[in-house]
């Protein structure tokens, strides 16, 4: 689908100074559908690890979040449209079935604002652009909760690094973000001891 045939509630809801103007976004769902084509993980019962990383971190943020993953949850576009955002994991075999499922919650909520992140977002972020309004590139605890605060702050998305959006039909794209700081790892020394390797 060609973005330019097409208008999201967030073309008209970013001012011309890039704000956003919508009602806030406190109620959030983070979706991950199953790739459609044979993978090596295509059969495994499991959720990414960067939806439940995301999920506990906007939760710690103070955040209603609900993780919708598909295989282990039952959950249908009307679930989608009680939110005020959702959160796709992207991945090439999903890309369709993502599109489809936003199409129809925005059919319910017109509002909803729709933030794309995952493998795929890191490599091709135009790869499933069409479908959301945002798309969190790279490293993506950091983008998305500075995303988040901009957008419930009404200040200019184009000062959050790591991020590609819409904007007069056209995907822009903010600067390139560091590694994050915020996901540091508890490593066990071979003495039993805890250490850190921040």
């Amino acid at each position: 689908m060609d973005r330019s045939e097409r208008s999201t509630p967030l073309d008209a809801l970013l001012n011309d100074r890039f704000e956003y103007t919508g009602r806030p976004l406190r109620k959030l769902k983070l979706v991950e559908l199953r790739s459609a084509r044979t993978d090596f993980i295509k059969n495994a019962v499991m959720p990414w690890h960067g939806t439940v990383l995301i999920g506990s971190l906007l939760k710690q943020e103070g955040y209603d979040v609900e993780a919708l993953l598909e295989d282990m949850s039952e959950f249908d576009e009307r679930d989608l449209a009680g939110a005020d955002a959702v959160l796709v994991h992207q991945v090439a075999g999903n890309l369709e079935k993502n599109a489809r499922l936003i199409a129809k919650a925005r059919r319910i909520n017109p509002s909803l604002v729709a933030i794309g992140g995952g493998g795929l977002a890191k490599v091709v972020p135009s790869a499933g652009a069409e479908s959301v309004d945002f798309i969190v590139r790279g490293e993506g605890e950091d983008t998305i909760v500075e995303l988040l605060a901009a957008l419930n702050g009404r200040s200019d998305v184009r000062k959050v690094a790591g991020l590609s959006y819409w904007h007069d039909g056209q995907l822009k794209h903010t600067a390139p973000r560091a590694f994050t700081k915020r996901a540091r790892c508890r490593c066990w020394s071979r003495r039993g001891g805890g250490g850190s390797t921040s």
